[in-house]
């Protein structure tokens, strides 16, 4: 993902070079100052910088160019300095045991709701640590695997079926009272049910207000309509949260 990243950038920059060629030869003079300054120690990448804007300055004064776009093109550009780290990490090993468990920890990758993107990019920092002695349970659910610890519910990531044909001999020789307590798991899941019921209710409102703006408020051409309903927006999902916590 991070490559992708930087060579949607990098052709950016490359695009940049070919629509006006005076604004790409300027960005290039540029980087390649900043880089043989900051190769050879000669200046912080502070100087550096500061030294690069009264370039881009100078050239659009002296040169007629638009800033925002000799801007544009030379940090677009600037985006192939990590070409070669990245180049470089593909050689390293990259390999991480993705699930562990013995009578003092379980090691595991796992996520909650809001870090599915940043799982996308680096998986590695989702491997968590947990203490053995909290663990509630192990349930298997067909291809899945749930481990309850205290009071919530752990789905570790990335195992395959023959993982967790492996793991469920493990605990069944070796821990066999994490399989019997399946009462701890139907109040997990029970409990986490409710969680996201809570979620939708709170948020529910802005929902259907958004509808009632767009079909009733014709849009937001009815400011009437529209101006009480983002009022309501506000108001609303704090009322229920109340309700929801003095309950």
């Amino acid at each position: 993902m991070y490559s992708l990243f930087i060579a949607l950038f990098c052709c950016l920059g490359i695009m940049g070079v070919f629509l006006n060629w005076k604004v790409g030869l300027c960005s290039i003079a540029i980087l390649g100052s900043a880089y043989f300054l900051l190769e050879n120690d000669i200046l912080n990448i502070t100087a550096v910088i500061c030294i690069a804007f009264l370039a881009l300055f100078g050239f659009c004064y002296f040169l007629e160019l638009h800033f925002v776009e000799i801007f544009l093109t030379t940090v677009s550009l600037s985006f192939s300095f990590g070409l070669k780290p990245i180049y470089e990490s593909t050689k390293e090993n990259t390999d991480f045991e993705l699930f562990f468990f013995d009578e003092k920890n379980l090691k595991c990758l796992a996520t909650e709701d809001h870090d599915y993107k940043g799982y996308a990019l680096n998986p590695k920092d989702y491997l968590k640590t947990y203490q053995t002695k909290d663990i509630d349970s192990f349930t298997f659910r067909g291809k899945n695997l749930a481990v309850n610890i205290g009071g919530k519910i752990i789905r570790p990531r990335e195992l395959n079926v023959e993982n967790l044909a492996e793991i469920n001999i493990f605990v069944t020789q070796h821990f066999p009272d994490l399989l019997t307590n399946e009462s701890a798991f139907k109040e997990n899941l029970e409990a986490e049910n409710k969680f996201y019921l809570h979620k939708f209710l709170i948020f529910s409102p802005i929902l259907i207000l958004s509808a009632v703006i767009y079909f009733f408020g014709e849009n937001g051409r009815n400011e009437m309509v529209t101006y009480v309903c983002m009022i309501l927006m506000v108001i609303l999902p704090m009322i229920i949260y109340k309700i929801i916590k003095s309950k």
